[in-house]
């Protein structure tokens, strides 16, 4: 779901992935508390069905990533820098967020992300993934500008309620998703409640300039998470729901999003059941 939702009738996608963690610690500072190093490679073999708009074929997805996020007082900076490999059968870099989405397709109001090579079998670029500054003046209160990440899913892998980031089959897991260029305020009225207020702006050759602004609330009720959000997402209005429990032992999610396009009226939602063994 980017900008605009392009609709491929006939598509199929299969694709597995391969993550490996690496963490470097450094020596605790004097004067800051620093998470130093940590970075991971992931690997995405995947495969797509030929359609009018895409060549399909076969493709292989490789991100090798570091970050860093040192906290000083009240501020820290989050950096994550990374680079993206794609090896594929077929040309479909000609239309933007084809080819199973493989990489964070742009459109971002921050220009952070370089080609090294661009040929018909390989596409190679880097980027900064993360790139933002947040203050903290107390435990109620945390503001944050740039290239960040804000995942406002439910459900643990298909997350259609997730305005600013919705499932990637490169990223299907939540932590791992591409960051959003956004100005953001969380404001914590207890321990078990968060009001979250994002706006993002947005620009792309095909759509021009575009903004995102929303607000979310998140409150536990009777061991029930549950949360909405509200606004206007690239100029339509849009609210969605979630709600998380237990249920005899078992995890129950469930999300659900509406969004005004134009004349329609668009729904989606999913619900996901998952259970933790020790």
């Amino acid at each position: 779901m980017g900008s605009r939702d392009t609709r491929v009738g006939g598509r199929a996608l299969v694709c597995a992935g391969v993550l490996a963690a690496i963490h470097l610690a450094a020596p605790p500072a004097a004067h800051a508390q620093i998470s130093w190093l940590s970075g991971y490679y992931q690997n995405v073999p995947l495969w797509s069905q030929k359609t009018e708009l895409s060549a399909g074929g076969f493709s292989d997805f490789n991100r090798f990533r570091l970050t860093s996020e040192p906290t000083f007082g009240q501020f820290s900076i989050e950096v994550a820098y990374e680079q993206l490999l794609t090896l594929r059968q077929h040309d479909n870099a000609a239309i933007p967020g084809l080819g199973g989405g493989i990489e964070p397709s742009g459109g971002e109001w921050l220009d952070l992300q370089w080609t090294i090579v661009e040929e018909e079998h390989v596409h190679w670029r880097h980027r900064f993934d993360r790139l933002n500054l947040t203050w903290r003046p107390n435990r109620s209160l945390e503001l944050s500008a740039g290239r960040q990440a804000v995942s406002w899913a439910t459900t643990l892998f298909l997350t259609p309620a997730d305005p600013l980031s919705p499932y990637d089959p490169a990223d299907p897991f939540r932590v791992f998703r591409a960051g959003v260029d956004a100005l953001r305020t969380r404001i914590y009225p207890n321990a078990l409640s968060e009001i979250d207020v994002v706006v993002r702006p947005t620009k792309n050759d095909y759509l021009g300039e575009e903004m995102t602004a929303l607000a979310r609330g998140l409150t536990v009720w009777k061991g029930w998470e549950v949360s909405g959000w509200g606004g206007s997402l690239y100029g339509d209005a849009s609210g969605a729901f979630g709600l998380a429990g237990d249920l005899v032992g078992l995890a129950v999610r469930g999300e659900g999003m509406v969004r005004r396009i134009e004349e329609d009226t668009e729904f989606r939602g999913s619900i996901g059941i998952d259970r933790q063994i020790a």
